[in-house]
């Protein structure tokens, strides 16, 4: 009887151990997932202007408040920022800090403004980019606004001449390679919790958009373009000045990517496929065993990627 109860207490210590072997093994595990933040802009390069503050300045202010809460939230995902101070850093510098860390989503974070300055004081709403190409003129306006921060680069022309000579159908296999469905669904994420959770005005159908944004051509992974809102509305500018403002809007991109990241245990939004020169900035290729879909096992680099996460 006591060699039984000995016995049985050790299948019983064995179990426990087990389930936690399995467990450690489970967070570990779900530790491969990275996040960068890109907060845009910095340095020399303020932004867009508003009256009170600027671009640069709201949008690192939200990167930190959205790390903090992510940190905290998921403790196990690795959080990068690209800048944490006022510093300036070339927009392919941005995607490579993304793409050397072999990130799994990647969030470029600024503010929209109209140069239209009747037009200024009324417009606003949030809007989520993803790479693709330009189908509007306004979003045209975006993008130049946008990529225009490369005239403060040296040598500029050289470094992105690869990218000016793509044609939109370049464009749309760089954004199929990339994960078109990662970067989709994030976006509609992004964009619903923006307007549910930090009260942005909705703008319909043009919440979600493609466009050739430079920053979003050299990542390699599912990426994102997040304009919170007009920083050129006065109202608007109050509410991103704010502390409540700021608040909020870290909030809904930290429960966007609480739900993507939750569903991403599933199914593998950080698969990528084979993508190579302008993707790389060196002509290297990347390849992978899944295509654009959201699901199947993914291979980054050779590095298989958990499916552990949850």
């Amino acid at each position: 009887m006591t060699r039984f109860i000995t016995s049985a207490i050790a299948a019983r210590g064995k179990a426990l151990a087990l389930v936690l072997f399995m467990s450690l093994a489970c967070q570990v595990g779900a530790r491969d997932f990275t996040l960068v933040l890109d907060p845009g802009h910095g340095g020399q390069d303020t932004g867009a202007p508003g009256r009170l503050t600027n671009e640069k300045t709201v949008v690192l202010d939200v990167g930190k408040r959205l790390k903090k809460l992510i940190e905290k939230e998921h403790p196990e995902v690795k959080v990068i920022m690209t800048r944490d101070s006022d510093v300036f850093i070339p927009l392919k510098g941005r995607a490579a800090i993304a793409n050397k860390a072999d990130a799994d989503l990647f969030i470029s974070i600024h503010c929209d403004a109209v140069g239209d300055k009747k037009r200024a004081r009324t417009v606003a709403g949030s809007t989520v980019y993803v790479l693709g190409p330009t189908k509007t003129d306004a979003n045209l306006e975006v993008v130049k606004r946008e990529n225009s921060v490369i005239e403060l680069e040296d040598g500029y022309m050289e470094t992105y001449k690869d990218v000016e000579a793509l044609t939109a159908e370049q464009l749309i296999m760089l954004e199929l390679n990339q994960n078109l469905s990662g970067s989709v669904d994030f976006a509609q994420m992004a964009s619903d919790e923006l307007h549910t959770t930090a009260g942005r005005t909705s703008r319909g159908d043009k919440s979600v958009m493609p466009c050739g944004f430079y920053v979003l051509v050299y990542t390699k992974m599912p990426s994102v373009l997040v304009e919170l809102d007009f920083i050129c509305n006065p109202t608007v500018e109050k509410f991103l000045h704010s502390d409540s403002g700021k608040d909020k809007c870290a909030r809904a991109l930290a429960n966007a990517f609480s739900t993507y990241y939750k569903a991403s245990g599933s199914k593998d939004y950080a698969g990528n496929s084979e993508r190579e020169s302008v993707g790389s900035g060196n002509g290297q290729k990347k390849t992978s065993s899944s295509g654009t879909g959201s699901t199947g096992n993914s291979s980054r680099n050779g590095k298989k990627k958990s499916s552990k996460r949850k």
